[in-house]
């Protein structure tokens, strides 16, 4: 048992003096890079309490990740390399905001992303689209919403998002209150409801006759 002790203990002082100890190994630069606005190398620092002359090995990588990820609602996923000798290498990837979520308790909107991630109102645009009629109490950047109706919504901006539909279908507001349907406002003054579970194909067909209409003239103000 004590020779046990004495080789771990040695392990822990050689590690000590190679790595944790080591001058060598001192952070001197920091590359900081994230896919978006909202983290600046400034932020990162301060959430994951990180800075200059600090040692490479006495960071714990995947405390630091598990923090930010965690704890900081804008933040999807963090990648942390150790650059020998003495440069750390943080990638992040943002979640970006999707719509604008109003709810009684928030004069604000907050918004959120398509997975339904809250992220708060610091990443809010104005131009956003608006999802209203949701009533959970308790709602607060870093939470997550997870209901039927908040899914086909958020499915629904995505696809205007992402795909040629959101040329025909210029999303202003959706309204979620009705548990049969969504109630969706076009920028041009067109109302939709759009009922039913298959939501992507639905929006096709809708952003079909859309496209039609226009063609040919119409402009319809519901569909």
């Amino acid at each position: 048992a004590a020779a046990f002790w004495l080789l771990i203990m040695g392990t822990q002082a050689l590690g000590k003096v190679l790595f944790t100890a080591n001058e060598q190994y001192i952070i001197r630069h920091m590359e900081i890079e994230s896919d978006g606005k909202q983290v600046t190398a400034r932020r990162l620092k301060d959430w994951a309490n990180l800075h200059e002359g600090m040692n490479l090995f006495a960071v714990d990588i995947d405390q630091v990740r598990q923090r930010l990820e965690s704890m900081v609602p804008v933040i999807k996923q963090v990648t942390i390399r150790r650059q020998l000798p003495d440069t750390l290498a943080i990638r992040v990837i943002e979640r970006q905001a999707l719509a604008r979520l109003s709810t009684a308790e928030n004069q604000i909107p907050l918004a959120i992303d398509s997975e339904g991630y809250v992220l708060g109102p610091t990443s809010i645009a104005p131009t956003l689209p608006l999802i209203e009629g949701y009533r959970v109490a308790g709602l607060r950047p870093g939470g997550f919403v997870d209901s039927p109706e908040m899914r086909s919504a958020l499915t629904l901006l995505n696809l205007c998002d992402t795909t040629p539909i959101g040329q025909h279908l210029r999303i202003r507001k959706v309204n979620v209150a009705h548990p049969d349907h969504l109630d969706i406002s076009l920028d041009n003054g067109t109302r939709v409801l759009l009922a039913g579970p298959d939501t992507p194909n639905r929006l096709r067909k809708v952003a079909a006759t859309f496209q039609t209409a226009i063609r040919q003239g119409l402009y319809p103000v519901a569909i």
